[in-house]
């Protein structure tokens, strides 16, 4: 037998072992693993994801309500009418925009220096601005087709936009005209109702989701006590060869880049949210390695400045163009 199908065949049985694992054992161990990790072991396979992703399904719920509380501790539970799961990968912003996967950030790699995805709770999507766009239609672009009846779209949630028309989401509008084409004028009052009904439903959850969404300010304003406590931190322990004051070491830091970007920067400063503990320890590096940069150019500086004092002071109060020094000079 060769390596190759010796291998091929060990890898084989490893899988199959894998996807033998009782329903309850794979719900017990899902239970210890992040929110991020489990939408990755929702890829694997047809099974995985069947387990994973199951609209109604207690199990799956619970797995996902585990996670969250263990991971994202920060998150409240979700309204009634939205699923643990869609609710929690809705809030993963690291993955980026779902459709494009703009916006994602290595969890162990780089610090993120913007976070250009939003979730827009009307529609249940999280977007960057272009795919957003390109799935959307507004108000007045349907009113241009005279066939359509205003109440066709009355069960539709839409997004308000300041001074601007509403928006639908696309597939939506689509099939609601669908549906509106194919139906007896005799159902069309009780199908509105119903839609409407439906429509106030998914209005409280958007806006439960959009006011726990506005508390979030309040988790940002801690990532920048954290922020201020780092920089802190290492005010006391970076070299002070000047023998300089604490609060002078600490105008030094700020005076960083890096620090400059996350801390003014509004774009950087919508990206706060998405830093882990290794982002952090990162960040901690380059302000150190950047502080150090500051530092030796400041001892340059400062030879300089004490160089050309002494200079300075060998020039007599009195001189002329004809003194040695000032030739040398």
């Amino acid at each position: 037998m060769s390596i190759t199908h010796y291998q091929h065949n060990t890898s084989t049985k490893s899988k199959g072992i894998i996807l033998d694992i009782p329903v309850e054992v794979y719900t017990d161990i899902c239970k210890y693993i992040p929110p991020i990790d489990l939408v990755t072991l929702s890829l694997v396979c047809k099974k995985f994801r069947r387990w994973l992703i199951a609209p109604s399904n207690f199990g799956t719920e619970q797995i996902w309500r585990t996670s969250r509380t263990n991971f994202l501790s920060s998150i409240r539970t979700p309204p009634p009418g939205i699923s643990e799961q869609c609710y929690t990968i809705l809030h993963l912003i690291e993955l980026g925009c779902q459709f494009c996967g703009a916006g994602k950030v290595d969890p162990r790699g780089e610090l993120p220096t913007e976070s250009p995805v939003k979730i827009y709770w009307t529609f249940r999507v999280r977007s960057c601005h272009n795919c957003l766009m390109e799935r959307v239609i507004t108000k007045t672009k349907i009113q241009e087709d005279e066939s359509v009846l205003d109440f066709a779209l009355s069960g539709l949630p839409f997004l308000v936009r300041i001074n601007r028309p509403y928006i639908y989401w696309k597939k939506d509008v689509e099939d609601a005209l669908r549906e509106f084409e194919s139906m007896d004028k005799k159902d069309i009052f009780n199908w509105q109702a119903e839609n409407l009904l439906k429509l106030r439903q998914k209005n409280l959850i958007t806006s439960y989701c959009n006011n726990v969404a506005r508390n979030e300010p309040w988790e940002k304003y801690h990532k920048k006590v954290k922020l201020r406590t780092v920089i802190q931190q290492l005010s006391m322990i970076v070299p002070n060869d000047a023998k300089r004051k604490f609060q002078e070491v600490e105008v030094e830091l700020r005076r960083c880049p890096t620090y400059k970007k996350y801390a003014i920067c509004p774009k950087a400063a919508s990206a706060m949210k998405l830093v882990n503990e290794h982002h952090w320890n990162k960040f901690q590096e380059i302000i150190h390695h950047e502080y150090n940069e500051r530092r030796e150019y400041a001892i340059l500086r400062a030879r300089q400045y004490d160089l050309f004092l002494k200079v300075y002071s060998l020039i007599p109060s009195k001189y002329s163009m004809n003194d040695s020094i000032v030739q040398y000079l």
